[in-house]
């Protein structure tokens, strides 16, 4: 009922839709595909089509394998350019938020591809324990010398920074002590 009260914010109806998701309701996740195609409109003018970007968000920090079916169905029948690259990002997205902690871990150490790398790191600072943090802080040197172009480098340290504080936040009983 939360995701139709008019009274509340699209943003809290797509992150109602989204806890929803994560206990296996299919309404949350019509909630969402119906925003995303709202987001995405090619016809929506920009503050409308703006208003509809928490269920792109809230997509994003999702792995309901439904979901992913849904927007690879999606991603196949589009046309538009646009699409065809915003959605394939977001499939795979999605499926890095299914990864073991071990593998983000690898991915978030390694990986090349800051596409892969930067949502791995995102998704530990969500959802790890206080026992991430020496990870996480490990990392900080390395991505500081990142050899990548300067802005690709602050972009890397700044996501970082932000798991780290996450953890923080996330876990502040064990820090406070």
């Amino acid at each position: 009922e939360a995701m139709k009260d008019k009274r509340l914010d699209e943003f809290v109806r797509y992150s109602v839709a989204a806890a929803l998701v994560r206990l296996g309701d299919q309404a949350g996740r019509d909630k969402l595909l119906e925003g995303l195609d709202k987001y995405l409109a090619p016809d929506q003018v920009t503050l409308e089509s703006s208003r509809h970007n928490p269920a792109f968000y809230e997509l994003e920090k999702l792995g309901d394998t439904k979901l992913i079916s849904a927007i690879e169905a999606k991603a196949a029948a589009a046309t538009r350019k646009s699409l065809q690259l915003v959605l394939p990002r977001l499939v795979e997205q999605m499926r890095i938020n299914n990864l073991p902690p071990e593998e983000l871990r690898r991915i978030a150490a390694g990986d090349i591809s800051l596409n892969r790398r930067l949502p791995a790191i995102m998704i530990l600072g969500n959802t790890g324990t206080a026992d991430e943090l020496p990870f996480l802080e490990s990392l900080l040197p390395a991505a500081e010398k990142y050899h990548g172009l300067q802005g690709q480098r602050d972009y890397l340290v700044g996501i970082l920074k932000a798991a780290i504080r996450n953890v923080r936040l996330h876990n502040w009983q064990q820090f406070s002590k």
